[in-house]
This record gives C-alpha cells, structure tokens and sequence, in this order.
C-alpha cells in the first residue's frame, strides 16, 4: 500500500515566497492567510509608518525559524505600502488597491484594531518604495547601491539615483571609445593583460563590482600618463539612500524607503572574520539613519533565522545587536503542529485506515504520558492534532520536525521543503513508497533529510560534532535497527531539550520501536563499544579503541597507590565558587562576595591565625566546608570558630553526616592520571571523559547532601554562634548582616569600572586618566567635569560628581569622609621620615572600611593633590614624580613605595585646620572648594563680608576708652580678605605669615584670632563707648546709666532754657531728651543717631563717630550756656494753643539774613498768589501749621 491513497499535501502549501522575485505580484498576497501572531507583528510594523511626526524606531531585526513565513508578512508589509503606485499602468494599480482593501479585511477578522491601522495608512497614503536587499554579494556597499538601483528602476524613477565613482569609471571608458581611439586601445591592452576584456570590465562596473572598480583603477594610470584615478563624487552609501528618500519624499508619491534584508542570516555567516568590519560599519549606520529619520521614513529590516548574537558573540556582532529593534516570529507549540497538520490533507479513506491500525496510533498516543515534550497540550490536542493530524509523522517526528527546521534550517531544507517538495527523505518520498505494513515516519527519516545540513553547519559547531560522532559510530553499526538508534540519539542531542534525552524510553518513542528489538539493537551497541550508558541512564556515543574504561580505571586503583589531598580533588571536580551579600551589595553599589571552600576538621582545628587565612584568598569572607570523615571532630570545629572573635566574615558549614566518599575522589584522580598518560589517544580521552562527568555528577551529588545551604544536613556556624540557614537566600541575607556590621564605613561609589580588586586595560586607562585630571587640576577651586562619552567620564562621574567630591571634601557618606581622613593622617605622618604606603593599603582594604584596590588611586590623588607641592615619592631608595602612573604602580606594589612630605607640612595642616575650625560658621556648603586652601579663604572672606561697613572701613577703634588707630596686622587681614581676587596659597601661607610680621604659623593664628575678635566686636564696643561718652556729656563724673543721666539733665534745665528756641540740633537734642521715659540705653543711643546722622551706626565711618560726638557736645553746651536776659531788645516770646495744649516758646529775633529775606518774599508772594482763594483765618492756621512743625 502507499499512504499516498489516504493523504496528501495541501494545494498551494507549496508556494514559497522570495521577496525579490515576488514583490507586487497580485497571486502572492492575495494567498496571505494571517494568523495572530503575524498580525501582531505587522501591527509593529505599520505603528512606525503610521506615526512619522517624531523619530522612530524603525531598524528592526525580525528573527524566526526558516520556513514559517517572515518573507510572507514583509511582502504584505510592502504591499499595504506600495502597491497601488507600483505599476505605470492605472488600471493595475487600481486592481492592487482592491486587494490590499481585501488583505485590511482578512487582517481585521484576526485584530480589528491592526485591520483599522492597516486600512488607514492605505486609505491616508502612506507610502514607501520597497528596495531589497541581496546577500548574495559579498561586497555590502555592492548589495545596497544593486538594491537601490532595482528599486528605482523598478518604480521608473531612475533619474533620483545619483552618480557613482562607478558611472564616473564607465563615462571615462565611453569618453575614450569615442574620442580617443588610442587610450580606449590601450586600456583593451591592459586589461588583455589580466586575462580580461572591456566587455567585461563593463558588466562589473555596472553591477558596482568593486573588483571591476580597482581594476580599472590600477589600469588608469597606465594610460594617463601615471595620474591616479581618483572622481570627486561621494560614495558614502548610507548617505545616498538618506539623499534619495530625500528626493522621494519632495518629488514623488513617496514618503520615503523601506529596506529588507532578506536573508540576513547569509550575511551574518559570511562576515565572520574580522577583517570586513567594515561591513558592520555600514549595516549600523544604516540602522542608525532608519532610527533618526521621522517625516521621511527609512525603514531598515533584518531578517534572520536566530538571534544575531548566535553567530558569533564578538564586538561587532554585539555593537550590530544594539542598533536593532528585535521581533521574533515564533508560533507556539500547537499552532506549528496545527500547521503541520494542515498541511497533511486526509481523504475519505483515512477514516477506515485509521480505525484498521488503531493499535499502531494507540501506542502512539502512549507515548504522552513518557516524554514530556507534549505536556503543554491537552489529551484531546495531542491525539487529534498530533497523533493523527500531524501523521505519518510519528509525534517525536513531528517534534523532531519543527525543531531541527529552527536549529539548521535553511532555504533548500526546511519543514515547508520536507513537506512539500518531492525528493528523498521528504514526507512526498515516504507516502509514495510501497509497504506491507503500517509505519510511521520515525526521527532516523528525519535526521536523513537534514544530514546534509549537519554536516556543513560549520557555523554551529555543537551540531556539526554530534554528527562528525554519529557518522562514524554508524560505520561500525551492523544493523538497521542500530543506525536507526545512533540517528536517534544523535537528534535528541542536537536538539538539547531537558525534556527529551537520550534515555530508553525516549528513544523508544521516538523510533516507535518495541522492547525487545530495542534491547537486542542496544546490547550489540554497547557490546560493540560504539555507545555507553552513563549513570543517569543517559546514552552517549563512543569511539572504538577497545579497551573497558571502568575496567582499566579499577586495575588502576589496584595497581597503584593513590596518594592525595581530599580538599584539592574537591575543588577541582566541584568548586562551589561564590556566595553573594546581596543586600549588602545593593546597598553599598558593590560586588563583596564570599569564597566557598573546603578544609578538613583536622586542619581547621591547627589553625592558629584567622586573618592570615583570610589573606590567602583574595575575598570578602569565607564559607569554609569542613570535612569530618567520622564526626568525631565536630566538637573541636565549634570550639575553634568561637576564638575567631575578629573574624565575623569567616563562616563554617558543617554537615551532620561524615564526609564518606573517598573512593569517588579516588576515583577522579585516576582518571585525571590515565587522561594524562593518554592524551594522545582522543579516542580514549572522549571516553575517560564521559566516565569522568558522570564521577563528577555523583561528587556534586554527594557535596550538595552536605553543604548545601537548603540541605537538612548542613549547619553554619561564626564567631558569634551558630546561623540560622535555610536556603540560599537566608544565607545571603545573614551575609549581608556580617558585611553590613564589618564593612560599614566602605565608601558608596557605584561603578562596576573601578570598584573591583583588578581592572582590565580599558578600565585602568579610563582611571589613570581621571588620576591625572585630579592631579592637573589641583589648583583648582572646583575639579572641573570631564566630557565626552569614554570610561573615564563614567569614572570621573561616579566618583567625583554624584558624590559631590568635585566640590568639597565635605560629603554627606561618612565612609568617604573617614576615608579621606585615614589618608590624611597617614600623609601627616610622613612629615619626618619615609612611610611606606603597605600600612596604608592594609588598612583601607580592611574593616571597617573594605575599599576595592581599584578605587584607591582615585582616593589618594584627590587627598595627595592638596600637597602636591610638597610630596616627594619612592620606589624603593629611587625618587619618583608623582604622576597616573607612579599611582597605578603604586597600587600594584605598594609595599615597594614609600611617601615623604617635606618639613613644615604637617605644621601647615595644623595651620588649616585652626583657620578651618576658626571661620567654620562661615563655610560654604553649597559652595566649599575641593582645595582646602581655597575652602579656608573662602570661609574667611565669607566671614569679612558678613561685617558691617562700619567695621570694613574703620581705621580706629576704642582700646581702653581710647579712639586709637587700628593695628597693622588687622588692616592687612582685613584689606585682603576684602579684595576681590585673591591667591588663596599665597594669601595664607605668606601675607598672614611674613606678611603681618609672624615667624611662624601659630603667630599667624593668634594674630589672625586678634584681627577677628577686634573686627567682631567693633560694633559692639563703638556702641557701648557712645554710650559712656554721651553719660559723660551729660553728666560729668556720673557712672549710671545714660537714659537716667539724660533725664536728670534735662530736669535740672530752667524753664526758658527749655522753652527756649534754639538752633535745630539743641531743638533735636530736647526734643529727645525731653520724650525719654524708660531707661533703655540702646533705643536712646539710636534716636540720638538716627536724629543727629541719619545713618545706622553699622553704616558709619570714622568721621561721622567723631562729628556725632562733636554735634552732640555742642548742643550740650549751647544749652548750657543760654541765660534769659530782660534787657534783650531783641528777644521775643510766642504763646500758642495748639489743640489743648498751650505752647510757649522764647526766641531771638535777630537781623533776618539774605537767605531768610528770600524766604519770606517767598512766603508773601504765595500768600498773595492765593489772597482772593483763602480766607484770612484760614491762612492764620496755614502759619500756626508751619510754627507747630518748627516747635516740634
């Protein structure tokens, strides 16, 4: 029978698709038949045509498996926009309007809200010429200026292709055909030369062969006398395209271009090798103009059957990936055998077949419950779209099918191929072959179909290995049924599906095989060493040389005495590597971890010195697995960690059962010697090899019982007791508690770059870089940023700028200010004798600071450039200049350099420090310099400025009850501090010094604490002398206060004295004297002021104290001095009444003077200006106003 008589394969399955020969072909889209997924994606495809106000993203990268129709859903993409305007002919672009209407509706039917997308941008217009992109040429620059040029040609816009040095080559050849005979003959010489012609050199030309180009090129100048071809036209491919979706964009329908890379995987395979980086250079500028580009689109798309990064994992597949938006078009599990399914057609008669093998699909079916590949679909769906939909593919097969397609697929093999087309091993070739009895296609059928593709899957090398083994494993086989095994062993293996092993049962299902002819087939495999089964029952494939690996190894351990230490095989057979403080981690922006290692009881019991073992592993802590072989010493163990009271970061683990597993440690040195003395023998290695995984397996088995952190036989013990652990996380977070109390001073610097113990080349020049900055930039108010986009900004950033370190030493992490300190101490300490740095480095890497060896040249640049005048640095007994790299030396030796400070540093330091702590009211926070100097000057100039100008411009002050001048020192201080730009060093470490007349630097602070209590206390002492001086004016002798001596003057005065008109300051005087009625100096001493001066005594100088004091003792006297004289021929009494108050006041009425005169004609001359318009009383009460205001 044929199974060609109950199925075939579904019309028009066949059809593929090839965007190059398909485009705008009416039949093609008209086939599309869309699913969710496809939908879904062209509606990320059409979202980016759509919205064209702003950039979008719009280079994309759409992986997926060969064979399952990405070439069909960018063929509708480019018909949704393009296809009404492709044709010249109306009538045709009317009938593709039609059926892009009908494609919005299939569309719709699957996702209304794409349907509408779709709809609208046919409907508003949004088009896009389609230029596609062949990977057949092996020169980019070639594919993309063929693509662009069919493209034009295509849509009879020829004319917007610009000129090519290309077409500058072929016009010169034409030039000289027609014009000058002789070069045209000559050039048909030269190129005889290379065994060509110009017929030839021509065709290259036109297809932009740039091995046609550099031929003419290196031609050209044999003909032209030696000049160098060389045309002026640009040639930048990427910058054509944006020209030309330019002039598209301005002259035509078009709003730009759309650009598919079919085939991209071709690409990715051929440009492996570095030396055509080049071809990267273009494929990332190119995505970066499709990213850029907003009202007129490019769109840029990849197309690849797996991820870009699956080809290779070097720099520049990397810096490709990063361009690209990434789409993958999978289906799930049930859709592909769905599809699989109806590809396969079942005719009437399949009904009866079925129901007559019924046996045959019900161990089919079977196979559900054995492999757990089809777990994810319901009884129902695995029988009905899988048992019998997807038949005569056994359900492995089927499997099989779909994942191998995905692995190797490529164009001449894939699942469309295998189930449309008619050639061997295909599903046509098995249901037109006669057979007695019912079979399934079974997975040896389909490794048979793909052979040829493992075979040169060179660029898969786990693929091609599995099959270089199986092919000549195969070789030795004697039967069918033992190839068929070996072909199934070799797919589960490529395929690499925990699900699915190379165990019994799965191999079984998926060759359908029964028991016993499964059981004779592996026996005689195995007899004949061509496989082996691991202890994990898992079968692998061997390679004859004829000897029993377990056999020699056993002869071995007989043989030969074994000596060697348990913790070392351990560690080389099952490293238990790192335990992280993640909290700690997150926390402090740093990588602290903790070493797992193991040590048994005897040797952890003789330990004498904790930290000694902590040196000898370059961590934070250490997770020690004790090894007891009879527990006997568990005791001991416990008492020993308690005395490890400063070592909190050492933990144990040790297991409630004894460590009983020699032999298997025995076990793997033997065949770590026997590999060793075989190494010649590859065949022999791949077995020991095996062996050895599986020893390896039972190790790890055995240790996880042990120690790890969720078995119930492992417990963990510090200093402080024992540790509650459940789980690993639990043994992270009590991790995170030790590093949290023993690392708490450990600077926040978040940067991967440099907070390591080792930095890579790149990193450490970034550092090094930012060392120098620091160090060039020490005179410096404000460490300038670094620009740009390199390591070093990171660096510079992370360290200097977040933690505002670039501005003041003044932080608010207290790790880095203790830090800094450390470092300050240790460079005060070096003042008298050379230090070396060992000390300083022990200290910083330890607790409670823990700093990475990585950071500390970025700490000691910024403290050292504070001295950097007075640093002197040895390497060993040689003087060295401090520079980047001395630093980075440094740090990888430093117990090989030494530092000295030259005398009279640390007296400086002293000296800064006093000032500092003198004008700390006045620092700056928000504005404090990284330079200390500079910091100081600033805090002290803050400080004059906050004096009252009073204080800022007096030359005098009181001493003792004596105007006496200022001395010289605080008018230097004063004087300089006010000045606008200052030399901060020089300000400080000289003028306040030699300057002011000191010797030394604590004659500068005692002058300097002078200069500042005089200046502070100027006001106040000023205040209280006018006070004292104005008592002593009105009361001589009297030593109360001077409210009270100023109301017992004033009461002492006769009655005309205070009735008595005098000059305006005695008036003042009275008049302020007389309304005093408290005894409150202060507010008395303002008025006289505020009367007398007008200005605020903060806003006084010298001259106005002393002409205040002067008005004051004046007036005093002239009221002192007046008498009343009856016989004054002159003298005139006013009595007024101004509202109750009757007022008299005696005056002299003299001889009016010139300016009075013309003040009274003035006042005349107003009243007679206004006689009609006021009354007589009413100018009485003017003049009564005018005497009221005098009185007063």
């Amino acid at each position: 029978m044929k199974y060609s008589d109950y199925l075939g394969i579904k019309k028009g399955f066949q059809a593929s698709i090839n965007l190059e020969y398909d485009l705008n072909k009416i039949e093609k889209i008209k086939s599309y038949i869309p699913t969710e997924q496809s939908v879904k994606i062209l509606g990320e495809f059409l979202s980016s045509f759509y919205y064209s106000n702003e950039p979008q993203n719009r280079a994309t990268v759409l992986v997926g498996p060969y064979g399952r129709g990405k070439s069909h859903l960018l063929l509708i993409l480019t018909a949704l926009t393009s296809l009404d305007i492709a044709s010249a002919d109306e009538k045709e672009n009317q009938d593709g309007l039609f059926v892009l209407n009908e494609v919005c509706n299939k569309i719709s039917n699957i996702d209304k809200e794409v349907g509408a997308l779709a709809k609208t941008i046919v409907d508003s217009q949004i088009r896009t010429l389609p230029v596609i992109v062949n990977s057949n040429s092996t020169d980019i620059n070639q594919a993309f200026m063929l693509a662009i040029r069919d493209a034009l040609y295509r849509a009879n816009l020829q004319e917007l292709l610009p000129s090519t040095y290309f077409d500058s080559a072929l016009a010169i050849i034409e030039k000289w055909r027609t014009s000058f005979p002789e070069a045209y003959k000559a050039l048909q010489i030269e190129l005889k030369k290379t065994k060509s012609n110009i017929e030839d050199l021509c065709i290259g030309l036109k297809q932009f062969d740039r091995i046609s180009y550099e031929l003419f090129c290196s031609i050209y100048p044999n003909i032209t006398a030696g000049t160098e071809f060389n045309p002026l036209t640009n040639m930048d491919v990427v910058k054509m395209y944006i020209a030309i979706a330019n002039a598209l964009q301005e002259q035509t329908p078009y709003c730009g271009i759309n650009i598919i890379f079919d085939e991209f995987s071709k690409f990715l395979e051929a440009n492996l090798d570095k030396s055509k980086m080049l071809n990267f250079k273009i494929i990332q500028d190119m995505a970066e103009a499709a990213t850029r580009s907003s009202k007129t689109q490019i769109h840029f798309t990849c197309v690849t059957h797996k991820d870009i990064l699956d080809y290779s994992s070097s720099d520049s597949f990397k810096t490709v990936e990063g361009r690209f938006k990434k789409i993958r078009f999978v289906a799930s599990s049930e859709q592909s055998y769905e599809l699989i399914a109806n590809a396969i057609i079942k005719n009437h008669n399949f009904s009866t077949f079925s129901k007559e093998n019924i046996e045959s699909f019900q161990h089919a079916i079977n196979c559900y419950s054995t492999v757990g590949v089809f777990h994810e679909l319901s009884d129902e769906a695995y029988k009905n779209k899988i048992v019998y939909g997807c038949f005569p593919l056994a359900p492995l097969s089927a499997y099989a099918l779909l994942h191998i397609s995905e692995i190797v697929g490529q164009n001449e093999r894939t699942l469309f191929t295998f189930l449309s087309q008619n050639e061997d091993y295909t599903l046509s070739s098995f249901t037109e072959t006669e057979r007695d009895t019912f079979e399934f296609i079974t997975v040896d059928y389909i490794y048979n179909y793909f052979e040829d593709l493992f075979k040169k899957e060179i660029f898969n090398n786990k693929v091609h290995s599995f099959w270089a083994k199986t092919y000549a494993a195969i070789k030795k086989a004697t039967n069918e049924e033992q190839i068929r095994i070996l072909k199934a062993i070799a797919i589960i293996n490529i395929i690499s599906d925990d699900k699915l092993k190379p165990i019994p049962v799965h191999i079984k299902a998926c060759l359908m095989m029964n028991d016993n002819s499964f059981k004779k087939a592996v026996s005689g495999l195995l007899k004949n060493h061509i496989i082996s089964q691991r202890e994990t029952l898992e079968y692998v494939l061997l390679t004859d040389n004829g000897v029993n690996v377990n056999t020699a190894i056993e002869n071995y351990i007989k043989r030969k005495s074994i000596k060697f230490k348990c913790c070392d095989i351990l560690e080389q057979n099952y490293s238990l590597g790192f335990a992280i403080p993640r909290e700690y981690n997150d926390k402090f922006s740093m990588f602290r971890y903790f070493k797992k290692i193991y040590m048994e009881a005897t040797t952890f019991i003789e330990l004498k010195n904790a930290k000694q073992l902590l040196l000898e592993y370059p961590c934070d802590g250490l997770i020690i697995n004790i090894l007891d072989y009879d527990n006997s010493k568990r005791k001991a163990v416990l008492e020993k960690i308690e005395t490890f009271q400063e070592t909190p970061n050492i933990v144990i683990c040790i297991s409630k059962l004894p460590f009983a597993s020699y032999n298997l440690l025995k076990r793997a040195v033997v065949i770590s010697q026997l590999k060793e003395e075989n190494k010649s023998d590859s065949e022999y290695l791949h077995e020991l090899e095996v062996f050895e995984e599986d020893n390896k397996n039972r190790i790890r088995t055995v240790i996880d019982d042990l120690f790890n952190a969720s078995s119930k036989q492992s417990e963990f013990y510090n200093c402080n007791g024992k540790i509650e652990i459940i789980n690993n996380m639990s043994l992270s977070k009590e991790l995170s508690e030790i590093c949290g109390q023993l690392y708490h001073l450990t600077p926040v610097i978040n940067n991967e770059m440099v907070n390591k113990r080792i930095l890579n080349s790149q990193n450490m020049k970034g550092r090094d870089f930012v060392v120098a900055w620091i160090l060039e930039n020490s005179d410096k108010n404000e460490i300038p940023t670094i620009s740009g986009y390199g390591p070093e900004v990171s660096i510079f950033n992370s360290m200097f700028k977040r933690t505002g370190l670039y501005k003041s030493a003044n932080v608010s992490d207290h790790g880095i200010t203790s830090v800094l300190n450390i470092i300050k101490r240790f460079i005060t300490s070096c003042e008298k004798k050379r230090v070396n740095f060992s000390g300083l480095y022990q200290t910083l890497s330890a607790p409670p600071y823990g700093i990475r060896n990585g950071l500390i040249p970025l700490f000691l640049a910024y403290v050292l450039r504070q001295y950097k005048s007075n640093v002197v640095l040895y390497f060993k007994d040689k003087e060295v200049e401090l520079s980047s790299s001395v630093l980075n030396s440094l740090n990888e030796n430093p117990e090989n350099y030494y530092l000295l400070i030259e005398t009279g540093t640390q007296e400086k330091e002293q000296y800064l420090e006093a000032l500092e702590k003198l004008f700390k009211p006045y620092s700056d926070i928000n504005d404090s310099s990284v330079n200390k100097t500079y910091s100081v000057i600033k805090s002290m100039q803050n400080w004059i400025r906050s004096l009252p100008e009073f204080t800022k411009k007096c030359k005098k002050h009181f001493v003792e009850g004596k105007y006496v001048d200022l001395d010289k020192q605080t008018l230097i201080i004063r004087a300089e501090l006010l000045k606008f730009e200052i030399n901060a060093r020089e300000l400080l470490f000289q003028t306040f010094v030699s300057g002011i007349g000191c010797n030394n630097y604590s004659e500068s602070i005692k002058s300097i604490q002078s200069a500042k209590g005089t200046l502070d206390s100027h006001l106040i002492v000023c205040k209280k002398e006018l006070g004292l001086k104005l008592t002593e004016l009105f009361d001589s002798g009297y030593q109360g206060s001077l409210s009270n001596a100023a109301i017992t003057w004033y009461k002492k005065l006769p009655e005309y004295t205070k009735s008595h008109m005098f000059d305006s300051d005695s008036n003042l005087l009275l008049s302020i004297v007389k309304d005093v009625n408290s005894y409150n100096d202060d507010a008395l001493i303002d008025d006289l002021i505020n009367a007398f001066t007008s200005i605020q005594l903060a806003d006084w100088n010298d001259s106005v104290f002393e002409n205040f004091i002067t008005s004051i003792s004046e007036s005093i006297q002239r009221i002192a001095e007046y008498k009343e004289s009856s016989n004054e021929s002159n003298k005139c009494k006013l009595s007024i009444q101004l509202s109750e108050d009757i007022h008299e006041k005696t005056f002299t009425a003299d001889a009016i003077s010139p300016l009075g005169k013309t003040a009274l004609s003035n006042l005349r001359s107003v009243f007679d200006e206004y006689n009609d318009a006021l009354e007589p009383d009413e100018q009485l009460a003017i003049l009564v106003k005018l005497i009221e205001e005098i009185i007063h």
